[in-house]
């Protein structure tokens, strides 16, 4: 009953203009910028040769709904454009990978995260940690994730993915 919910806020979200759409102007209301910094990971850590992720178009905001006692974010949602640049550091070939999806994060105590996520989004496993192939994959559907310090988990939910790695191998 919960998944069903969080489904129907995402959508009514969407659909009351909680989420900012890729044309759309900085909105007000509480939303900040969100940027995404470059990174960079050897081979073997995500893909089987080194990478490095460069946002190319960045206008991702987020926006606390739900704080804790010491001020804390407990749950917030981000959305907006995101396109990152993939390459394959080794032999140069890059792709570019359109992240620019909804999601609504629960942040836990323990450092868990539970993302709630419609629309695209760029998520790298490890490998011998997760419950996935291990890479960098574009996620896009509507799908839970659990991000924990020592591992990510797909939760739930529909989505199609590409696979980033094979992309650009």
């Amino acid at each position: 009953m919960k998944r069903i919910l969080l489904v129907i806020v995402l959508a009514a979200a969407a659909l009351s203009g909680l989420a900012p759409t890729a044309s759309a102007a900085p909105p007000g209301g509480g939303w900040e910028p969100a940027p995404s910094a470059p990174a960079d990971y050897p081979a073997g850590a995500r893909c089987a040769f080194a990478i490095h992720l460069e946002p190319v178009v960045d206008k991702v905001y987020g926006k606390v709904l739900k704080t804790r006692p010491d001020g804390s974010a407990a749950l917030q949602a981000y959305a907006g454009p995101l396109v990152e640049r993939f390459t394959n550091v080794e032999n140069g070939k890059s792709t570019l990978a359109d992240a620019s999806g909804f999601a609504l994060v629960e942040y836990h105590t323990d450092g868990v995260q539970i993302w709630h996520v419609t629309g695209p989004v760029l998520v790298g496993f490890q490998p011998n940690r997760d419950n996935h192939a291990p890479g960098v994959f574009i996620l896009d559907g509507v799908y839970t994730l659990k991000i924990a310090p020592a591992y990510r988990t797909v939760l739930s939910g529909h989505w199609a993915e590409r696979d980033l790695c094979a992309a650009v191998s």
